[in-house]
């Protein structure tokens, strides 16, 4: 079956990660002194990320890991309520080169259980044979185990990404999380099974193809899970050996289900299971979102005429919302955060802020359903009465543009200073979801 949903949900992940980095860099056009590692955290901070007498957590792998690699000490920001870092090095080495060199130091921090040196889109080329399959295996439990994959490697660029996810008890799931799993599946199925009679489905390939199924891979994890615990939380081993026969039956005939729609591309145009695509998308992109706690990013760009390539890393805690990272998902009416007011017509999408002594510095995002000229004069009016002196925002705006990678596109650029502070505003259409986008960038 095939998930668009989810696909889209992913890649707002992604971009929210790419977001950070893209920040990250922008702020050093606002703050050019910062590239000379003159601003950062306090030390103390610094000890936390960089060391620890216990055992590390994945973030403290991570940041020990860009130690050694030579990153400058992590600054610290506030995205939507999340703490966030980051650090930035640079190399006479291109991209690829870089790529060996920072996947030999996560796994000599125990961070990767082995050096990935073929990114997602070179992956991506071998779908459908079965190297492709065993690759796939592999590099899902990578993710899920929080390790870090290159996304896209070439000559004059590279990215590397990874999620730190909750996995529940130490030693497996719960006997409440088992039974949820298996009661899920189960429902699914059920109402699969009806879609698929509605549809016209043949019977007889589901019969055919769940006699030739075998027990799935997660079956066997989480029965060997369920049997590292002796009561099963004071069920038994009987109970233990209910659940396990639950969920073998559960995942074959869902699991047969899935290959005998497969053999029928006629199902796919069937209103009743694309309906069931998009909801079971869904729910297992909010099931993906809240068991994200923490991510990782790298970035590196090559400079051509200098020949330096500039790297980018930037990450979370363990203790991150991802919740609150979607634009979609953070409802911030009224009241802002951060240092730029909304106008009277917006609401708040994110705030990105410095802290210590990068206060000054922050990245506001709101939307608007007034047009673009309407949302600007509400700002000039606003910012003014407030003490603030228009200036000229198209010089420094196409800069930050230029630092995140992304065109500025079109729209009203308006700067604002008041003493030696400054608030930069892009005030442009937004065409897809039909409304206006501000972009706010303060500095000193």
């Amino acid at each position: 079956m095939h998930w668009p949903t989810l696909g889209k949900n992913l890649l707002r992940i992604l971009l929210t990660v790419g977001l950070v980095c893209g920040i990250a860099a922008a702020f050093l056009v606002l703050n050019p002194s910062s590239q000379d590692g003159g601003v950062g955290v306090e030390s103390s901070q610094a000890d936390v990320l960089w060391m620890t007498p216990f055992e590390r957590t994945n973030t403290q792998k991570f940041a020990g890991a860009l130690q050694d690699l030579g990153h400058e000490p992590p600054r610290a920001y506030n995205l939507n309520g999340n703490d966030v870092y980051f650090s930035t090095r640079t190399s006479h080495k291109s991209p690829e080169l870089l790529l060996e060199e920072y996947q030999r130091a996560f796994v000599e921090h125990g961070l990767n259980s082995r050096m990935w040196m073929q990114s997602t889109d070179q992956f991506s080329r071998l779908r459908g044979s079965e190297a492709h399959k065993k690759r796939y295996a592999e590099r899902s439990e990578a993710a899920i185990n929080g390790e870090i994959l290159p996304a896209v490697v070439n000559n004059d660029y590279m990215s590397m990404t990874g999620m730190v996810f909750d996995k529940g008890d130490a030693e497996g799931e719960t006997s409440e999380r088992a039974i949820e799993m298996i009661d899920q599946i189960e429902q699914t199925t059920e109402k699969l099974s009806k879609l698929y009679a509605q549809c016209g489905g043949d019977p007889e390939l589901v019969d055919k193809a769940a006699a030739s199924l075998q027990q799935p891979p997660t079956g066997k994890k989480l029965g060997k899970a369920m049997s590292k615990r002796s009561s099963c939380d004071g069920g038994g081993p009987k109970v233990c050996s209910e659940w396990r026969v639950r969920l073998k039956a559960a995942q074959t005939e869902l699991k047969a289900y899935t290959v005998a729609i497969s053999e029928q591309p006629e199902l796919r145009t069937c209103a009743a299971l694309r309906s069931m695509d998009k909801d079971t998308a869904e729910k297992i992109a909010t099931d993906f979102i809240e068991r994200v706690e923490g991510y990782r990013s790298i970035e590196a760009f090559r400079d051509r005429q200098s020949g330096q390539t500039v790297v980018t890393a930037s990450w979370s805690d363990e203790e991150f919302d991802m919740k609150a990272v979607l634009p979609d998902r953070y409802e911030h009416e009224g009241q802002t955060d951060g240092p730029v007011p909304a106008c009277e017509s917006c609401r708040q999408a994110f705030n990105f802020a410095g802290s210590g002594g990068e206060s000054p510095y922050s990245s506001n995002e709101f939307w608007s359903q007034e047009s673009v000229d309407r949302v600007a004069v509400d700002y000039i009016q606003t910012l003014a009465a407030e003490g603030w002196e228009l200036r000229d925002g198209e010089p420094i705006m196409q800069q930050l543009y230029g630092r995140m990678d992304a065109p500025a596109g079109v729209g009203k650029y308006l700067r604002f200073a008041r003493g030696n502070k400054h608030i930069t505003l892009h005030v442009r259409p937004d065409r897809e979801h039909g409304r206006t986008a501000v972009t706010a960038f303060t500095s000193n």
